[in-house]
């Protein structure tokens, strides 16, 4: 197989051992063939998984002139599709011809500006493949690149002397950054706030090479030029995140999960809401009973029987156009007419 690398179908037909032996160098023609066929399949197979803008190879790297027209084409397309929308919003009359040639203007500038992220994709492609990232990602970061380059078709001013790839560079750069920023973290930080921590780990990283130790709050402080709380800040955003579903580990392995033993003190007590519901029932059907109507109604808007919120002596008293007294003295009655029944007696025991 390694003479089949070297020399070619077409040598082993004309040589003298070939003139002889036929079948064996077809063979070996054959077998040419086939690893040629394998080793395509490969560079294409690599290809793809590099590329998910499809084939490339037919887009040649520009020149500059290439470059300066495509440009200029692509301005032009802009500018036209700027002063059609311009006097459609004006109301100017604008001939059919020069609307066509408006139109023809615009096409062709949005064809040049394709043709110029096309043919710079590849550089998308390099850019990209020099970042350490999980492949997974490398598909929607080569996406989000790809809107680099066109940001950068849209700005390109030839006239300021540099080629494209160096002007565009910057853009990939920029696009790559903030896509990186918006996945790296379950929670996404400003993209202000994201570069400070970015600098204080730098900050944190130097000082520990060169000190052999963790910088203090202070040491982090003087360095960066920020006060000591907003250093605080900056490393309290810094740490991760958990998921409340992740196990614990733990030698029984009983599959306990973080949320299983956090326990949220600002969260309403299932168990006493419960409870609550169940006495209102029942002093609502004890009130129906023992209780007159007047009386049903302070003791509900006192209890929140209806709407689940208590309200206080002098909300209700006004809401039912009563004294202060009044409303009192109808929930005394209403209270111990409650009292006196069996079924609250027995409540009161259990609790």
């Amino acid at each position: 197989m390694g003479d089949l690398r070297i020399h070619s179908p077409e040598c082993c037909l004309s040589s003298p051992i070939a003139n002889q032996a036929t079948g064996v160098c077809s063979g070996a023609s054959s077998e040419y063939v086939q690893y040629r066929q394998v080793k395509e399949a490969v560079i294409t197979n690599r290809s793809n998984q590099h590329a998910p803008f499809g084939d490339l190879s037919h887009y040649p790297t520009l020149t500059r002139a290439q470059e300066i027209a495509l440009a200029d084409r692509s301005r032009a397309g802009r500018q036209a599709e700027a002063q059609l929308a311009n006097a459609v919003a004006s109301g100017e009359v604008i001939s059919a011809r020069d609307r066509m040639a408006l139109k023809r203007t615009i096409a062709d500038g949005k064809v040049a500006r394709d043709e110029f992220v096309a043919c710079n994709l590849k550089l998308v492609i390099s850019m990209v493949g020099k970042k350490n990232v999980r492949p997974e990602l490398k598909q929607d970061l080569m996406q989000e690149a790809a809107m680099g380059v066109l940001t950068a078709v849209e700005k390109f001013d030839p006239t300021k002397g540099f080629k494209f790839s160096t002007y565009a560079t910057w853009w990939i750069n920029q696009a790559i950054s903030r896509s990186l920023q918006k996945n790296s973290r379950t929670i996404a930080l400003p993209e202000d706030v994201d570069a400070e921590v970015r600098r204080l780990h730098n900050y944190q990283v130097d000082f520990c090479c060169e000190h052999g130790r963790d910088a203090t709050e202070p040491e982090l402080s003087q360095l960066m030029g920020l006060p000591i709380e907003r250093i605080r800040k900056l490393r309290v955003w810094s740490e991760g995140t958990s998921s409340l579903d992740d196990l614990v580990r733990s030698d029984e392995g009983s599959g306990t999960r973080i949320g299983d033993i956090y326990v949220d003190v600002a969260a309403e007590d299932f168990t006493e809401k419960v409870d609550f519901r169940v006495i209102a029932e029942l002093v609502a059907e004890e009130l129906a009973e023992t209780a007159s109507l007047d009386e049903r109604s302070v003791m509900a808007e006192r209890l929140g029987l209806t709407d689940g919120q208590g309200k206080s002596l002098e909300a209700v008293a006004k809401k039912k156009n009563l004294t202060r007294s009044q409303a009192r003295t109808l929930e005394e009655k209403a209270v111990n007419s409650v009292r006196a029944t069996r079924r609250v007696r027995e409540l009161q025991s259990e609790f």
